[in-house]
């Protein structure tokens, strides 16, 4: 009897402890909701502009992103995954969308991530957004319920703070939820290399918050092993790739056959124009199409940003030099498309 006794309050201890540090983790992820998480997944416009190439075109990755972003009526969401060559405007396409996301949605959150080689991605995303440490991975949920517009108080914190709200007393944030009707947040994860170990319980946490808070997560890698990895996780439901940027239909542990944003003759030509407006003015490098619109004659289809733009500086250069001579004008080294 008096062992049965000891048993019974060492668990009723074991319970209380857990109770309390249970309330001490919700009071740090509350702290951190309301001071930090809030300000953070507001887009702001200024820095996705300052972050991206001077100048920008709407690419096939932007407008296959875009139209995931902008449909109002999804029930739910996913995580994309997005394979691409290196500097092949993958970074630049992602800012774009969480500039127009802010300017265009009710909802203007979205977080945006650069993943640190050698750096488990989990680690990178606590360190950036100032997660607090836990134990665990409910930061993570955090960061959805901030995303969503979900309210992240505890139950006891409700129950005082709404009678109060209801009679004015108390301010409250007004917050849009994510639901049909309205484009989902967004949460990109841009230069994602390699999956470390410890990655693996956190996009599996990732990808099921993705769809129960309605918030679209597009991953962007150019390693095509690490975007087949990611892909091959929860059976191709919850996380896949980018349509539009594959073909067939893989299924169970089958690769993707990934399909790159191809970067158009048509594309570029925009692109160089806007820099070069020198070229438009040479009927030799240049072509009228019948819907009115002009193609650079010395572009591929595939030539990658950075490799247009090179091309298009030296003819720039020798049209500057035929007609005005001295010192070529034009340098693009600081025109990079990520």
């Amino acid at each position: 009897q008096i062992l049965n006794v000891l048993l019974h309050k060492q668990k009723m201890t074991h319970l209380s402890r857990t109770k309390v540090f249970g309330r001490a983790e919700a009071s740090l992820l509350s702290e951190w909701y309301s001071n930090t998480l809030e300000d953070l997944v507001r887009i702001n416009p200024e820095e996705q502009q300052r972050r991206r190439p001077e100048v920008f075109v709407r690419s096939a990755l932007y407008e296959g992103m875009d139209l995931i972003a902008s449909n109002k009526t999804a029930p739910d969401a996913r995580v994309y995954v997005y394979y691409g060559r290196p500097f092949s405007g993958k970074s630049s396409a992602a800012r774009a969308l969480l500039q127009k996301a802010e300017a265009s949605c009710a909802i203007k959150r979205g977080l945006f991530v650069t993943a640190v080689a050698g750096t488990p991605l989990e680690i990178t995303v606590m360190d950036l957004l100032g997660a607090p440490e836990t134990g665990n991975l409910e930061w993570v949920t955090t960061i959805f319920d901030a995303l969503a517009g979900r309210p992240n108080e505890s139950s006891f914190n409700r129950l005082i703070s709404r009678p109060f709200q209801a009679c004015g007393l108390v301010g409250t944030k007004p917050r849009i939820p994510s639901k049909i009707g309205y484009e989902p947040p967004i949460f990109i994860l841009d230069n994602v290399k390699e999956l470390h170990e410890n990655d693996i319980n956190f996009i599996e946490k990732v990808y099921q918050l993705a769809q129960s808070t309605r918030v679209n997560v597009f991953i962007l890698t150019d390693n095509r092993q690490t975007a087949n990895d990611l892909c091959r996780m929860n059976g191709r439901q919850r996380i896949v790739p980018l349509p539009g940027f594959y073909s067939g239909n893989p299924t169970g542990n089958e690769d993707v056959d990934w399909v790159e944003d191809p970067w158009l003759i048509s594309t570029n030509s925009k692109l160089v124009l806007k820099v070069y407006e020198i070229i438009q003015t040479s009927p030799s490098h240049t072509s009228q199409q019948p819907d009115g619109s002009i193609i650079v004659n010395f572009l591929e289809d595939g030539d990658l940003p950075s490799v247009a733009l090179r091309k298009a500086e030296n003819v720039a250069n020798s049209i500057q030099s035929q007609s005005f001579g001295g010192e070529p004008p034009f340098d693009t080294s600081d025109l990079g498309f990520l």
